[in-house]
């Protein structure tokens, strides 16, 4: 079966490059780390701000809107992992209160349809 790989995103969703002689490389990621990678890019991205495909995403505002009640944000981050070909399942969930500025942690464990288990810990974005 073919690894598969997709260039590096940083913390700040730009690729990840490093310096080389002929100016830059950019680096490239694999199996579980691409994996971590695509669910962080999923949960980072707002539904409706994705213009080739609206649905993508998580929808922030219905959370938003729903006073953050963690059973909302899990289904809603659930509806936007199951686009992703891993058939990701979140196994276990958790949240800390929004602060003052809508900002807020989510912990979550998913389970690929391999079996795999993966932990991301992010933080969503403020509307």
């Amino acid at each position: 079966m073919p690894v598969e790989s997709a260039y590096k995103i940083n913390h700040r969703g730009d690729l990840d490059l490093t310096r080389a002689l002929n100016g830059f490389n950019m680096n490239m990621t694999v199996e579980q780390d691409k994996l971590q990678q695509d669910v962080w890019i999923i949960l980072k991205t707002i539904k409706g701000s994705y213009p080739l495909n609206p649905d993508f995403g998580v929808d922030y505002k219905f959370i938003m809107n729903s006073g953050y009640q963690p059973q909302i944000i899990r289904s809603c981050m659930q509806n936007a992992l199951d686009i992703h070909p891993a058939k990701l399942k979140i196994t276990e969930f958790n949240t800390s209160p929004p602060s003052a500025d809508r900002r807020l942690h989510v912990w979550l464990k998913l389970k690929t349809k391999n079996s795999d288990e993966i932990t991301i810990t992010t933080e969503l974005p403020s509307l």
